[in-house]
């Protein structure tokens, strides 16, 4: 809240990203929400039965794949069936079922660019460039999509962003009880959703430990504190891999038992999906380059709609191309200038968090499912949004005149703005079938 006073277009900007990502999500129909058709019917298990299901319940089993995601953690639509019982008890309407859901994802979205404010305001000295990063990650396209519908990547990018906080808090202000305890909650919340942002979980437990050590000499006091935050880490998400272990025969990731399932089912139908491009014997060279994987991956980081088919016109990703070498260009130009504020150990902490997840998804790509997806990657956002602001922020206070410091807003700027045009005259008329005027006459588009 203190932020928020800080910030005072702050408010103004969160509420915008709210009321932006609810119009999606009362709007949208499943079909245009990737995973959401096998999402959302674990919910409805959970509201309707009063318990978790596991993996092989036969309704939760998409005959398309031959599993459900039952297997693995799912934390988001447990939350989001207590909020779906809730709705059921004023309403049977479908749509307001599934928006109900949704929240989840909307609440995600509003944590996320509230705690962008935060983890600015610890790095930038130009108020303009905490309003630059904020809208860095408020107004990317692909989030804004993401965080209006049911899914498991808005609520593990919201973890990621409470882990990179909380550490960011200890470091500056001590470790306390309510800080361990947030950074408890934010790792327990990543384990609980996506494997693809675990890295998150290294970085909080790293971070936890150098910053304590450096900021206290008495380390029977550092290890007591981790060993309490590992134990609520533990009561907060341990029960659910306790629960698959029982369950699944020691499986506790599910994984496994994920891949039997689906044997299980292709034998069954005699339906079985595509090959994954290892299993065809292609290259990981000519998948990541020949094969597009690296070009539709950031494409679907900026923004790539409905189910991977709703593609920017090109001038779009060239845009967002220039304008973030730009802002990578100006972080190595000045790099001297903030190592006050990122240290060499932070720098390589936040490259690890940004890499992991991308070697994660090109080896699921290669060997499991070729699934080119920005979504999967989207948890290195907290780092991301950091260096590409450091730069900018840098050349504003080195140089003197207005037309530096102000550069940081004019680049908040121009970013909503084609953030604007995008959600305006081509996510509206795309995913909710609402053609405002003289949408429908501009070429944003191409549906693949």
């Amino acid at each position: 809240m203190g932020t928020l006073r800080k910030y005072k277009l702050a408010p103004f900007i969160v509420v915008l990203a709210a009321i932006l990502e609810i119009v999606l999500a009362v709007t949208m129909d499943m079909s245009v929400c990737p995973d959401e058709g096998m999402r959302y019917p674990i919910s409805e298990w959970i509201s309707q039965h009063g318990t978790l299901p596991t993996g092989y319940e036969e309704s939760l089993i998409n005959p398309a794949w031959g599993y459900s995601y039952a297997f693995t953690p799912y934390l988001p639509q447990i939350i989001g069936a207590l909020f779906l019982k809730l709705t059921s008890l004023f309403t049977d309407n479908a749509q307001a079922l599934l928006f109900s859901c949704r929240l989840i994802s909307i609440f995600s979205g509003i944590g996320i660019s509230l705690l962008s404010f935060r983890i600015a305001d610890r790095f930038f000295e130009n108020k303009y460039s905490v309003y630059f990063m904020a809208s860095l990650v408020t107004f990317l396209p692909q989030l804004v999509f993401i965080c209006s519908y049911l899914n498991n990547d808005a609520l593990s990018v919201f973890s990621a962003f409470m882990i990179f906080d909380a550490v960011l808090t200890g470091s500056e202000k001590g470790w306390g009880r309510k800080t361990r305890i947030y950074l408890a909650l934010g790792t327990s919340i990543c384990i609980l959703t996506y494997y693809f942002a675990y890295a998150w979980v290294l970085f909080a437990i790293g971070g936890y430990f150098i910053t304590a050590l450096k900021n206290t000499q008495d380390r029977k006091v550092v290890f007591k504190n981790a060993g309490l935050i590992a134990l609520t880490v533990f009561v907060l998400a341990g029960w659910y891999f306790i629960r698959n272990a029982i369950i699944y025969d020691g499986d506790f990731l599910g994984i496994s038992q994920n891949k039997i399932c689906a044997a299980m089912t292709y034998e069954k139908t005699g339906v079985y999906p595509q090959g994954n491009p290892g299993g065809n014997h292609m290259s990981m060279h000519t998948m990541l380059y020949e094969g597009g994987w690296i070009s539709t991956t950031t494409k679907s980081f900026l923004g790539l709609f409905s189910v991977m088919c709703v593609k920017l016109k090109e001038r779009f990703y060239f845009a967002y191309r220039w304008f973030l070498r730009f802002c990578l260009i100006l972080f190595f130009v000045y790099r001297n200038k903030t190592r006050k504020k990122i240290s060499t150990t932070l720098l390589l902490s936040m490259l690890f968090v940004m890499a992991v997840p991308v070697v994660l998804s090109v080896f699921s790509s290669y060997y499991r499912d070729f699934q080119p997806q920005g979504r999967y990657v989207m948890s290195m956002l907290p780092a991301v949004s950091v260096i590409f602001t450091a730069g900018v922020d840098a050349f504003s206070v080195s140089k003197s005149g207005k037309f530096a410091k102000l550069l940081p807003a004019l680049m908040g700027i121009i970013w909503f703005l084609i953030f604007a045009v995008i959600y305006y005259a081509v996510m509206l008329p795309t995913l909710s079938a609402i053609t405002l005027p003289g949408a429908g006459v501009m070429d944003c588009y191409e549906v693949m």
